[in-house]
């Protein structure tokens, strides 16, 4: 028995594992397959993968990679690296003091002020 089990977890683990190559995508579809296996698998190691693929890919895209840098920095602020997280949202954040603010989608800068807030609450609470 206990090595049906050990076999299925295993098999369970390997499905899970981070792709090594993304082919060409639309844009949408690396968020949509990022999505899926946060979503479906709680897999947030190939949700990093896939956004920070679409990154390299498409940074001239500034309105979707906004959306990407949020969806990074929300990951390592889900999986407990705040040092990391936070300094991903500050960068963030920066870009929406800049000239192409005005072109940036808004929900990725209340979101992350909102994280960042929540952090802070954290802290203090803490003390």
């Amino acid at each position: 028995m206990r090595t049906i089990i050990a076999a299925l977890t295993i098999g369970i683990i390997a499905c899970q594992s981070v792709p090594t190559e993304v082919p060409e995508l639309e844009p949408k579809e690396y968020f949509q397959r990022a999505q899926e296996a946060v979503v479906e698998r709680g897999d947030y190691n190939t949700a990093l993968f896939y956004y920070q693929t679409f990154l390299e890919r498409h940074s001239d895209q500034l309105q979707l990679s906004v959306e990407a840098e949020y969806e990074i920095a929300f990951i390592h602020y889900k999986l407990g690296d705040e040092a990391l997280a936070r300094g991903e949202f500050a960068a963030l954040l920066e870009k929406y003091r800049g000239d192409v603010a005005q072109v940036l989608p808004r929900w990725p800068m209340v979101l992350s002020e909102n994280v960042l807030s929540e952090m802070d609450l954290s802290v203090t609470a803490e003390e």
